[in-house]
C-alpha cells in the first residue's frame, strides 16, 4: 500500500485549521489527533508514543459524549480527571494529562479555533514528590564486588550506572568511538530507546539526547576502563565463537549480548531485578543506580552545580530539588560560619568588658565593632613600637 505524502497531509491539516467554523465544530478528540500530527516532527519518538497513548484515553472518555472542542467546559475536564483517578491513575499521571490538554487548547487558541483556553479555569494537580531509593556506599561496593563474579551482559551497564550515574538510554547507546582510551575520556553523545510500533517493541537509536546538557564529556575512570577493555576482548572472542551467527551490525555498540544483539532497555531492567534477587541485594530500580551515584557525590561534599553537570541535567533546579537534602557538608559549612560569627561576637564582648566600656545595652553596629578591634590592635602595636624605640634611645 502506498504511503501518504507527509506534505499533502500537513497541507490538509493547515486547511482544516484555517477554516475556523469547521475546525471549531470538530469533535475534541479529533482535534487532539490533529494537534498530535502537527507535533510529530518536533518531538522525540518516545515522547510522541506517550502522547499517542494518552490521546487514546482522551478519546475513550470524550468520544462517548461527542463533545466539540468549542463546547468543552472546565467541568468536562474535571470529569475526565475523575475518570482517570477511578481507573487507577496517580496524581503525577493526571498532571501529565493536564499538561497535554493545556498544549492542545493553547494550540487551538493560537490558531483562532477557540477564543480562550479552558484549562486556565481548571485547577492544576499538585505533583507528588517521588522518594528516590538509593544504595549507600557500602551497599554499592557490595553490589560491584558481587558483579565481578558474574559473567553476564549486565557487568558493563550496571557498573557504568553505578559509577557514572548514566541514564539507561545513555548506557545502551554508548559506542566504542565515544570512548577515548588514549586521553581517558568518555563522550556521552548517543542514546538507544525502546518504542512500540503496532504492538511490537523496537529499538530506536539517536544522537538527539534528552537535553542539550545531556551531551557531556566525563573522565574515563580506571574501574570503567578495566571493564570496557575486558568487554572489547569478549566481543572479539564471541565473534570468532559464533561466526556468521554473530550480529555484526551492532559492532559499534558496547552493550551487546554474547551473540552481538543490542541490549534493550526492558531486558536490562528485567536482568537487573533478577541479579539483585539472585544475590539477595536490596531491591531498587535500575534508574536508582543513577540516584545512588548522585547521592554519594553530594553527601561527600561535591557541589550541586558539579553534580548537575555530571548527571547532564538541563537545569540546576532539577538537581537541587532532588539532592539538596543530602548536602550535609553545606549545612556544616553554614553551622561553622554561624559559630564563627557568634564566637567572634563573644570575644569582642570580653574585650569591651575588660576595657571598662562594656554595656549590656550596647547597640553598636557590627562594622563599628570590627573597626574598634582593629583600632585597639593598632594602638597595641604602636605601644610595642614605642617601647622598642625607648630601649634604643
Amino acid at each position: 500500500m502506498q504511503r501518504s505524502n507527509p506534505l499533502i497531509k500537513f497541507a490538509f491539516i493547515n486547511k482544516k485549521l484555517t477554516n475556523k467554523h469547521s475546525s471549531s465544530h470538530l469533535l475534541f478528540s479529533n482535534f487532539a489527533e490533529l494537534w498530535l500530527k502537527t507535533k510529530r516532527k518536533n518531538i522525540q519518538i518516545n515522547t510522541y508514543d506517550d502522547y499517542v497513548y494518552e490521546i487514546k484515553n482522551v478519546k475513550k472518555y470524550f468520544d462517548t459524549q461527542k463533545l466539540k472542542i468549542k463546547d468543552i467546559k472546565p467541568g468536562h475536564i474535571d470529569g475526565f480527571f475523575s475518570f482517570l483517578y477511578q481507573n487507577g491513575s496517580s496524581t503525577n499521571t493526571i498532571l501529565h494529562y493536564f499538561v497535554l490538554l493545556n498544549q492542545i487548547f493553547k494550540f487551538a487558541v493560537k490558531n483562532d479555533v477557540i477564543n480562550f483556553n479552558v484549562m486556565d479555569k481548571v485547577e492544576r494537580p499538585k505533583k507528588t514528590k517521588y522518594q528516590h531509593s538509593f544504595y549507600t556506599a557500602n551497599q554499592l561496593q557490595k553490589m560491584l564486588d558481587v558483579l565481578e563474579t558474574e559473567n553476564s551482559f549486565l557487568n558493563v551497564p550496571i557498573t557504568l550506572a553505578a559509577i557514572y550515574g548514566l541514564r539507561r538510554s545513555e548506557i545502551i547507546g554508548l559506542q566504542w568511538n565515544s570512548i577515548d582510551f588514549e586521553n581517558k575520556k568518555i563522550y556521552i553523545d548517543h542514546k538507544v530507546i525502546e518504542t512500540n510500533k503496532n504492538g511490537k517493541n523496537i529499538l530506536y537509536t539517536s544522537t538527539r539526547m534528552k537535553t542539550e546538557t545531556s551531551k557531556r564529556v566525563l573522565p574515563l575512570m580506571p574501574n570503567a576502563e578495566k571493564i570496557l577493555i575486558a568487554k572489547k576482548q569478549e566481543i572479539l572472542t564471541n565473534q570468532k565463537k559464533f561466526g556468521r551467527k554473530y550480529l555484526i551490525k551492532n559492532f559499534a555498540y558496547v552493550c551487546v549480548d554474547p551473540k552481538g544483539k543490542l541490549i534493550s532497555p526492558h531486558r536490562l531492567t528485567i536482568g537487573f531485578a533478577k541479579f539483585l534477587k539472585k544475590y539477595n541485594l536490596p531491591k531498587i530500580r535500575f534508574h536508582d543506580l543513577r540516584h545512588s551515584c548522585a547521592s554519594l557525590l553530594v553527601a561527600n561534599g561535591i557541589s550541586i552545580k558539579a553534580v548537575q553537570e555530571w548527571l547532564g541535567h538541563a537545569n540546576y533546579g532539577t538537581t537541587a530539588n532532588t539532592y539538596s537534602h543530602l548536602d550535609f557538608s553545606a549545612k556544616e559549612q553554614s553551622a561553622n560560619k554561624i559559630e564563627e560569627i557568634i564566637s567572634h561576637k563573644q570575644s569582642f564582648d570580653v574585650i569591651k568588658k575588660d576595657s571598662g566600656i562594656y554595656n549590656k545595652n550596647d547597640n553598636i553596629q557590627q562594622n563599628n565593632d570590627y573597626l574598634y578591634i582593629l583600632l585597639q590592635d593598632l594602638i597595641q602595636k604602636i605601644d610595642n613600637l614605642q617601647i622598642k624605640i625607648d630601649k634604643l634611645v
